[in-house]
């Protein structure tokens, strides 16, 4: 009974600790955000005014500043969204008027949509090119692989897309260039987005394994007979999956950021085109609310990837506890 108690406590505390830690990244991204896009060239008001006349009148460059809330110096205006961004409320964008968090959840899905089918293409991927390379250290299979993962880290993201687009829209017409045709529109931008990362997660995953097919505990399962697939399945890849849960929960927010350049080539109506249209204008309400909300799914995914780590592995699991 004892036990339990203290395994509830600790658990709490952890619990209490990561919510602290993700209101601390938050705040401290707010922060930073807000300081750039306060210090960065070019006036929204001048922007958004020459937009829609040739130039913009003093007295009325004066009045739009003061209808956005601009003219106020910048830690007021910060601490006015602040109190806003608690209840989720980003303002509204400068250019359209429209609230940014309707902006964002309008667009979310389709970025999310791109980057959970991307996720999961990489994981399948890198998991096949790990335990191939491991298997057949050293031999032709784990030499193509490597040359191959090498190549495609070394390309670019942007050239890539275009390649593809050129060939297999253009040229070949397999895939939609524009229009949308069931799940075909999103091959190639899930190819783009999840080459490089499959790759370099498939070589991480591929030295974990050789590390742990050194291990006295996997020798001693083969000297005593244990059937190859068992010993792989049971013991190798679960174990290797451990460390592997981590990096895969901090590659989710780097594909959700990376999605910016791959949208804007495929024409995908999702957060990273948004963004993108946001800097070009200075739209700095949807600017700060996507790389706010951007932080917090991300912060919020790697905090899901610890507490799986810990379920996987007693020792992570108890050593948390402890120090709790």
């Amino acid at each position: 009974m004892a036990d339990n108690r203290e395994t509830m406590a600790g658990g709490i505390r952890i619990v209490a600790r990561s919510v602290v830690t993700v209101a601390a990244v938050m705040l401290g991204v707010s922060i930073i955000t807000f300081a750039m896009l306060y210090l960065a060239p070019g006036d929204p008001a001048d922007i958004l005014l020459k937009s829609y006349e040739e130039s913009a009148a003093p007295e009325a460059l004066a009045d739009l500043k003061r209808d956005l809330g601009i003219d106020r110096p910048a830690y007021a205006r910060y601490f006015t969204w602040l109190k806003r961004a608690v209840v989720f409320d980003f303002g509204r964008s400068f250019k359209t008027g429209e609230p940014v968090k309707d902006i964002i959840f309008e667009r979310f899905p389709a970025t999310l949509a791109l980057t959970v089918l991307t996720f999961g293409c990489m994981v399948f991927a890198s998991l096949g090119m790990g335990i191939a390379g491991a298997l057949c250290r050293d031999r032709l299979p784990d030499i193509l692989l490597r040359v191959f993962s090498i190549l495609i880290v070394c390309v670019p993201v942007f050239w890539l897309g275009l390649v593809l687009l050129y060939v297999f829209s253009l040229k070949l017409d397999i895939f939609p260039l524009l229009e949308k045709r069931g799940v075909a529109h999103l091959i190639l931008p899930v190819v783009t987005l999840g080459a490089a990362a499959s790759s370099i997660y498939g070589r991480t995953f591929r030295a974990v394994m050789i590390d742990i097919l050194q291990q006295d505990y996997i020798k001693l399962a083969r000297v005593k007979g244990a059937p190859a697939r068992y010993v792989v399945g049971r013991h190798i890849v679960k174990n290797a999956m451990i460390p592997m849960i981590t990096l895969w929960g901090m590659s989710f927010g780097g594909l959700l950021g990376g999605s910016v350049i791959v949208e804007k080539i495929f024409s995908w109506p999702g957060l990273g085109s948004l963004a993108l249209e946001a800097i070009f204008c200075r739209d700095y309400p949807v600017i700060l609310g996507y790389v706010v909300f951007m932080a917090l799914v991300f912060v919020t995914v790697n905090t899901a990837a610890d507490g799986v780590c810990r379920a996987l592995d007693p020792r992570i699991r108890y050593g948390a506890l402890n120090r709790g």
